[in-house]
């Protein structure tokens, strides 16, 4: 190679190597800027996150919502806070919330309270007054007397109450589930409808459209208001990102002319008559009342009625009156209610917390889910530690496994406070009831868990000085022969387990 053509492959090779030189350098340098934006942008982000995470520490959410809400902002910051921000804007122009009060606010105009009956109260049964003076002056939910009442301890018997009395409505039937679904308990209840609806008896049905999703498509509502059953959907779902999806009717009911109603734990589906097994034997529970304290669950009804359809109501209308009135004998006193998450007043959890914190001796629950928080928690655990025998019956079957190990992540604490914890062999616990000391009962749709307590609509009714309180009682003692007691040794987990399990209790009121 001559001098000329060297001198040639030198500068070629010098030329390469500058602009290898140039590339790395220009590579170095979009990689230190990218990184220098994505550090600036996580600054930010971060500083974002704490803004948002001391907004929701001063909010008048419950402690156990704020924690959920901050350790996901602070966790993934970009997808907490936005989520969040979604959340909080739809909160504060929720037409939907006001829209509800408002049908709520005219309902309860037609709840009288009768004072007279409540200086009785006052005067001869201190023991339970401070619930009923609750429910009556802060809920707006009358106390009631010339009330029959009678429990039914499993879906059989409330499945053959309710056929019996539905062939008697000569005026309207009311009917409210989260779930109604096909099978031969809706078969059954859907004959005597369709047989009184032409019988010009004015038959109403609300549904949840998440709960009852697999039933109530358009043509077949068409078939119902074809045979003069009139149907409507609570909240019905769209296919748009919304917080007021999560707010569903999980309330359960049935009225009849006025004068008779159901609640409890029971849905329209051949499980809860253990027609169909899916989980084991199904244990649920309800409660009929007869006579003045039905008005009650009318009033109920037609507000949500009025809400759902944008209908006016003539409330008065629906009253029973004439040959619909009987003389029914009292039997103890009974205040129907409900809860919605759209005010300040979380009526259910109060009336929880009323009867846990004025037990004298003893305390029993049905549950299906025990994922609760620190109030809660507290004062079942400090009943435990003073003395009064607090029991608490949950499924041994799961349904849905995350709010098993959830309700699983509580037994240790509750069981070294002296609570006696019972899972129910044979399936399913889906009742929802709490008795104390003989005299006081609260049977209804609400769970002891965040959504029931804080996110749902749910109904009960309170019995005091109620002779079916000693039968709800013997019905309870006699379940606890099919249950398996949780021990303290049973409560042993791993420490990956007890590690998940605490994640999902921090997550759980936003899941």
């Amino acid at each position: 190679m001559n001098r000329k053509s060297r001198s040639l492959l030198n500068k070629h090779r010098v030329l390469v190597c500058i602009l290898l030189a140039l590339q790395i350098a220009l590579s170095i340098l979009i990689i230190a800027g990218a990184g220098f934006v994505f550090y600036c942008l996580g600054i930010a982000f971060a500083l974002i996150s704490i803004i948002i995470a001391l907004c929701v520490a001063g909010t008048k959410f419950q402690a156990e919502y704020r924690i959920a809400w901050i350790a996901l902002i602070l966790i993934l910051p970009l997808f907490g806070s936005i989520v969040y921000l979604i959340y909080w804007l739809q909160a504060k122009s929720n037409k939907f919330g006001k829209a509800f009060m408002e049908a709520n606010k005219k309902g309860k105009t037609q709840l009288q309270t009768n004072n007279k009956l409540s200086e009785n109260i006052a005067l001869s049964n201190k023991a339970y007054f401070p619930h009923v003076n609750y429910l009556e002056k802060s809920a707006g939910f009358p106390l009631y007397e010339n009330t029959a009442n009678k429990y039914l301890k499993i879906g059989e018997e409330f499945y053959a109450s309710l056929l019996q009395e539905l062939a008697k409505a000569k005026k309207y039937i009311f009917i409210e589930f989260y779930a109604i679904k096909e099978g031969k308990m809706w078969d059954g209840v859907l004959q005597i409808l369709e047989q009184k609806a032409s019988e010009h008896v004015d038959v109403r049905i609300i549904y949840d459209d998440l709960g009852s999703f697999s039933l109530f498509k358009a043509d077949y509502i068409v078939q119902l208001h074809s045979k003069h059953i009139k149907t409507v959907a609570f909240n019905p779902l769209r296919p748009i990102l919304t917080t007021v999806q999560s707010c569903r009717n999980h309330r359960k009911s049935v009225v009849i002319d006025g004068i008779v109603a159901y609640t409890g734990g029971i849905n329209i589906a051949d499980e809860y008559i253990n027609e169909h097994e899916i989980h084991g034997h199904w244990k649920d529970t309800a409660i009929m009342i007869s006579g003045d304290g039905a008005w009650c669950m009318s009033v109920i009804f037609l507000s949500l009625w009025s809400f759902c359809t944008s209908e006016a109501v003539d409330y008065r209308s629906f009253e029973p009156i004439g040959d619909l009135l009987n003389a029914y004998s009292t039997n103890g006193y009974v205040q129907p209610y409900y809860d919605n998450p759209f005010d300040d007043e979380r009526v259910a959890e109060s009336a929880y917390l009323n009867i846990i914190q004025r037990a004298k001796n003893y305390l029993y629950i049905h549950t299906p889910y025990l994922i609760i928080g620190d109030t809660l928690l507290f004062a079942l655990s400090l009943a435990a530690k003073s003395g009064i025998d607090v029991r608490i019956v949950t499924p041994h079957a799961d349904d849905v496994r995350f709010m098993r190990m959830a309700t699983r992540s509580y037994y240790r604490r509750l069981v070294e406070a002296g609570v006696k914890i019972y899972e129910y062999a044979p399936g399913f616990m889906h009742s929802k009831l709490m008795i104390s000391d003989d005299n006081i009962a609260v049977i209804g749709s609400v769970n002891l868990d965040y959504r029931s307590l804080n996110l749902q609509l749910e109904c009960g009714i309170m019995l005091y000085e109620s002779s079916e309180i000693q039968n709800m009682k013997s019905d309870y003692l006699n379940s606890l022969d099919l249950c398996n007691k949780i021990t303290k040794d049973i409560c042993e987990t791993s420490a990956f387990v007890r590690f998940l399990q605490g994640i999902i209790r921090i997550f759980s009121p936003i899941l």
